[in-house]
């Protein structure tokens, strides 16, 4: 009977230690929500953009691996594909430009300046934001999707691109090693279980557009909601989730690539709230994007 005891209570130590392993691998790390500022550089024959050879465009990645991969949205990196995939965005414009004339170079990567973040139940009462610190990485395009098997529509909604860290900046001499492993929150690789109606809690952080007084802010700011349902693609993702639907607080302008996070684990990527009704947004499921990633031999990003 002792030895029975004595074996259960090594089974409850077991399953103990497993699940705060799982707790502290599901925390979310604030360091690992980054504000991307991506410079373009005039190509040979571009012309320059009022004078400027250089161009910078703003957006939000996250760290999704240990060794240093960052997970952004593609339009903020290849503007052309983004001026085919979105033709009647109100940036169409800006994609012009950037394909004609700049080419992409890389990102300055910053974390926000507060060790915490927002808890749902501040952002439905108050809603803080908390400014970005200064970059402390940058980072140069490492993968982007080929249309491959994919159907026009689905290459279209494909909206995800993977950065690597490459150097550190903003740092003395001596602090100026990149760190053995990076401030990543890891991706949750199924779908998401449950039905709509249930608890399928969402929280979202990102960097939306905010200009007060002509200047343009850098801060981060949370987004709550619920999960709603996930769409099929039409040929390679017919049998397969590619995009969801949730139900938000409110989305706002210039979230994209926001990660969504269920649990704690990045389940999506924002792409853009429904433009007459900011509560029901959409965004990119990791799924999708797993699964692209495995099909090009990437797994080290997922497992790391």
């Amino acid at each position: 009977l002792i030895n029975l005891l004595l074996e259960q209570v090594r089974m409850l130590q077991a399953e103990l230690a497993k699940r705060l392993a799982e707790e502290q691998i599901a925390t979310i790390n604030p360091n690992s929500i980054v504000h991307l500022l991506c410079r373009y550089e005039v190509k040979p024959g571009g012309n320059a953009y009022g004078g400027n050879r250089e161009l910078l465009i703003r957006g939000t990645g996250t760290i999704v691996s240990t060794k240093g991969h960052i997970l952004p949205v593609r339009h903020l990196v290849d503007p052309s594909w983004a001026l085919e995939s979105y033709p009647d965005d109100k940036n169409a414009d800006c994609y012009k430009i950037l394909s004609d004339n700049f080419l992409f170079k890389e990102c300055d990567a910053a974390p926000p300046s507060a060790d915490t973040l927002p808890t749902p139940e501040q952002i439905r009462a108050l809603n803080p934001s908390t400014a970005a610190a200064p970059a402390r990485y940058t980072a140069g395009l490492y993968f982007i999707p080929s249309q491959g098997d994919l159907s026009e529509d689905e290459y279209k909604n494909l909206d995800f691109a993977i950065l690597t860290i490459n150097r550190s900046i903003n740092c003395s001499s001596a602090a100026c090693a990149l760190p053995e492993r990076f401030p990543a929150t890891p991706l949750l690789l199924d779908m998401i279980s449950g039905t709509a109606g249930q608890n399928l809690a969402l929280v979202s952080y990102g960097y939306p557009v905010e200009v007060l007084g002509g200047f343009s802010k850098a801060d981060l700011k949370g987004v709550v909601g619920s999960f709603d349902r996930y769409y099929r693609g039409d040929k390679y993702f017919s049998d397969a989730p590619l995009l969801f639907r949730w139900t938000a607080t409110d989305a706002g302008e210039g979230r994209s690539g926001s990660p969504i996070f269920f649990k704690n684990r990045v389940v999506g990527i924002e792409l853009g709230a429904d433009p007459e009704n900011v509560t029901i947004d959409y965004g990119l499921g990791v799924p999708a994007i797993s699964r692209i990633l495995r099909d090009a031999g990437l797994e080290n990003i997922l497992n790391s």
